[in-house]
């Protein structure tokens, strides 16, 4: 699991707690932006002469209110690992009461760059992954 901190702009949700559905996925991408740059697989990664990794399913669900100036916790696994492609889901939550605010769900894939046709994931990727699968 990799964990880390995320600061709610007002540009974010607005004063009553609602966030625009388009804000929770900038919110989880940056997540995972953060957790492919803690890995030392993170130099080429986002641009890659041979792959690319789109995004092909997202998902989220709003569970609180979410009021810009807080800051809530982030944790984000990988709970589907295959041969080409891997799920990560990114759970928002109040660090101290550990309530739930917002998951987001997304579905990368590796595919060849020149061709678009799905690839196995690189043998030092997918070991990233692997440690930070939930169980």
């Amino acid at each position: 699991m990799f964990n880390t901190f995320v600061d709610i702009k007002f540009y974010d949700a607005d004063p009553a707690g609602i966030m625009f559905f388009a804000n929770a996925f900038k919110l989880a991408h940056g997540v995972y932006e953060q957790f492919v740059k803690a890995s030392p697989l993170s130099k080429g990664y986002f641009n890659n002469d041979s792959f690319v990794v789109p995004i092909i399913h997202s998902e989220a669900d709003f569970f609180k209110p979410i009021l810009p100036d807080s800051t809530l916790k982030a944790s984000l696994e990988v709970s589907k690992l295959k041969e080409s492609s891997f799920e990560l889901t990114c759970v928002f939550f109040n660090n101290e009461s550990r309530e739930e605010y917002l998951r987001v769900k997304t579905v990368h894939v590796f595919v060849q760059k020149s061709s678009w046709k799905k690839i196995p994931i690189p043998v030092d990727f997918r070991k990233y992954l692997n440690d930070h699968i939930s169980i």
